[in-house]
């Protein structure tokens, strides 16, 4: 399955106003993906129209990226059937809450299935939540999802602020560019037998990943997680 697991909507504020809902699938579409996932920053709001238009056109996971309180980014897949409630609920729980002032950090727009702006989230977005690293993979795991430490070696990234990877953290997989695929696997050979995702990290429609990388079913089953919480 060809993938793009990195997808930011209008919800978070340093996307485009234009990453709406139909523009993102139909781009997803139209470039040739069979799997998409959007993960705005500490928020599934816009995961239930998004999983109502994808329907019977392309496979979604429901997805989060969340900023942990030692500013790491990780990604957080969950099955498409999965409680939205209960997952917005844990991020609401820990999120520092600051206002968000749109002409600074840009517009967090909430859309209904039309595209249609419905509301905007007033607490700003990339804020941290009150739980490290460690924290938010267990917390990700009781959700019933899939816990990816993003961009390694870019900003938020874990490699980038702590200099190496902690094999003892129970992630599920780890997110690099393709051309770092090389370089993770020489400084890590255990990941040869994990999960290695390489996504667009997507801010603008023309980012959205080309057909390039792929996951197995076996692989996408697994991202899936299960469906039981226990939070």
């Amino acid at each position: 399955m060809y993938y793009d697991l990195h997808i930011h909507s209008a919800l978070s504020p340093c996307s485009d106003d234009d990453m709406t809902i139909h523009n993102i699938i139909n781009m997803a579409l139209i470039k040739g993906l069979d799997l998409i996932a959007v993960t705005d920053h500490n928020s599934v709001k816009q995961q239930q129209c998004l999983l109502a238009v994808a329907k019977n056109k392309i496979n979604m996971l429901v997805g989060v990226e969340i900023q942990t309180s030692d500013d790491i980014h990780v990604l957080g897949y969950f099955h498409p059937d999965s409680d939205l409630d209960k997952i917005q609920l844990y991020l609401d729980r820990y999120l520092i809450v600051q206002k968000n002032n749109p002409e600074y950090y840009g517009n967090q727009l909430i859309l209904n299935a039309q595209d249609e702006v419905v509301g905007q989230e007033e607490r700003l977005l990339i804020s941290s939540l009150r739980r490290d690293c460690r924290e938010v993979i267990d917390d990700i795991h009781a959700l019933g999802g899939r816990a990816v430490l993003a961009h390694v070696y870019r900003k938020y990234g874990y490699i980038a602020k702590y200099g190496q990877l902690d094999l003892s953290l129970p992630f599920d997989g780890v997110e690099v560019l393709p051309e770092a695929k090389e370089k993770l696997l020489h400084d890590y050979p255990a990941l040869a037998k994990g999960l290695i995702l390489s996504n667009s990290d997507a801010h603008q429609l023309g980012m959205i990943s080309e057909p390039e990388q792929q996951l197995s079913a076996h692989e996408y089953e697994k991202l899936k997680g299960d469906l039981i919480c226990r939070i």
